[in-house]
């Protein structure tokens, strides 16, 4: 990364001098005209690398379990504190399955988290998570850290495969489960991505 930044610096340096080098502009004209290329140069670098990123795995859409859902007003209750979401284009609640359809903008920063934390301030708890996500032909195995912008997907429980197209996930993290069906798994989940300050999800094929 240190490497990334210097080179795009260098780079922006050298427009700089060749900038300067031209014809003779007032000084306001000069400033505005040295600030050009950095930014230029800062635009490409960040979607670039950003995108990278989002190009391997980007989710679409998922299905929500909610334990608790018993009348029409939980369910819009639910609903109402999901769709404070800004990372939530809808949201599409079932009662008679307990559940709900979330749909996500494109290139959205998905926060899990928020999701499950969302449920939970609404009165309910999460009973499953499952995730439907673009693969980009990525190729995984057991214990495998997917690394997308601001988390990781470490798979849990799978053989060696390529995804590509879409697939479905499921999310086994205490905030996605059932205390009893959490504590059945929760000695096999441990982090082997090798950013440990990034947030990590365990997951695993539907």
């Amino acid at each position: 990364m240190t490497k990334i930044i210097n080179f795009f610096k260098l780079q922006s340096y050298n427009l700089n001098n060749s900038a300067n080098t031209s014809i003779r502009l007032n000084p306001k004209q000069s400033k505005m005209k040295n600030r050009i290329p950095f930014v230029l140069v800062a635009i490409i670098f960040f979607t670039s690398f950003f995108g990278l990123k989002h190009c391997q795995a980007q989710a679409k859409t998922a299905m929500l379990g909610v334990n608790g859902l018993t009348c029409s007003a939980c369910s819009r209750t639910v609903e109402m504190s999901l769709r404070k979401l800004l990372f939530i284009k809808d949201v599409d609640m079932n009662l008679e399955n307990t559940e709900g359809k979330l749909i996500f903008p494109e290139g959205a920063d998905v926060d899990f988290s928020k999701i499950a934390k969302a449920v939970t301030d609404a009165g309910f708890s999460v009973r499953y998570l499952s995730v439907f996500y673009d693969f980009k032909n990525v190729t995984i195995n057991n214990g495998f850290c997917l690394p997308n912008n601001k988390y990781n997907l470490q798979f849990v429980s799978i053989s060696n495969q390529t995804l590509d197209g879409e697939k479905e996930i499921n999310f086994l993290g205490q905030e996605f489960l059932p205390k009893s069906e959490f504590n059945k798994i929760k000695q096999s989940l441990v982090n082997t991505c090798s950013d440990k300050n990034q947030k990590v999800y365990y997951v695993t094929l539907k």
